[in-house]
């Protein structure tokens, strides 16, 4: 997993590229961050509740699949640079279909620190033998993917601004705090980004409360209680508005 702010930006100059090439008109990368950064969460709370029909009340399931539903909208972030940035679900996903114990998780900045201690660890993650196995003459062959210098050239005003980059590292801040707790492991992303105190309702599945040494099952259990929480909660201000316009 690559740094989601760093990441969005990298997935929007590659998209771009090839709607430029196809001539087709461009949002700029500040736009795409301001909208997405409010409407996926909106989505995802506007999609759990049929997905709970779907899946039997189960909300952790539900959530992931509201993510995974918002992901498929065209109109909601339509590079989907900004989308894929939020690992806390698909990785959940995986370890709820393979158990934890199948799942390993790096992060590209650990790849390119260290490549060889990374890739032997994999080895051994997999049960494989790198014994006999050439590493350095692997990664001595292996070239480094870099975006064409001119590419930026070409973006000019539609690229990144510092309040974009800010606005991104706030928004990702919730949902990487779930991502370290679900794995038991950090990763040194927006070290400076002070968490929300009121995240958006899809981030608080009780991410918070994972003990790695618990059973999925045990996780999955205080993840549905503070899920049933939070609808509460949305559903007292729901009747709150009411008696509001009411009056």
């Amino acid at each position: 997993l690559r740094d989601p702010v760093d990441r969005a930006w990298s997935g929007y100059r590659f998209s771009w590229s090839v709607w430029y090439s196809n001539n087709v008109p461009q949002q700029s990368f500040p736009n795409i961050v301001t909208t997405s950064v409010q409407d996926i969460p909106t989505c995802m709370t506007a999609k759990f509740g049929a997905m709970m029909d779907q899946n039997g009340g189960d909300e952790v399931q539900s959530w992931i699949d509201s993510y995974y539903k918002c992901g498929t909208r065209k109109k909601i972030d339509p590079y989907k640079a900004v989308w894929k940035g939020v690992y806390y679900y698909p990785v959940l996903h995986w370890i709820r279909k393979l158990g934890r114990e199948n799942v390993m998780v790096i992060s590209s900045e650990e790849l390119a620190e260290d490549p060889k201690r990374v890739l032997t660890n994999i080895f051994k993650f997999a049960g494989l033998c790198s014994e006999g196995v050439d590493l350095d003459r692997y990664l001595q062959l292996a070239t480094k993917n870099t975006t064409p210098s001119k590419r930026n050239q070409q973006i000019g005003e539609y690229g990144k601004t510092p309040e974009t980059s800010r606005l991104l590292e706030e928004f990702y801040a919730p949902y990487n705090e779930m991502l370290y707790k679900l794995i038991g492991k950090r990763f040194n992303w927006g070290t400076g980004t002070q968490l929300s105190a009121q995240p958006p309702l899809p981030v608080n599945t009780g991410a918070n409360d994972y003990d790695p040494s618990a059973s999925l099952a045990e996780t999955e259990e205080s993840l549905k209680e503070e899920v049933e929480s939070l609808l509460e909660a949305a559903a007292d201000e729901v009747d709150d508005e009411d008696e509001g316009d009411a009056v």
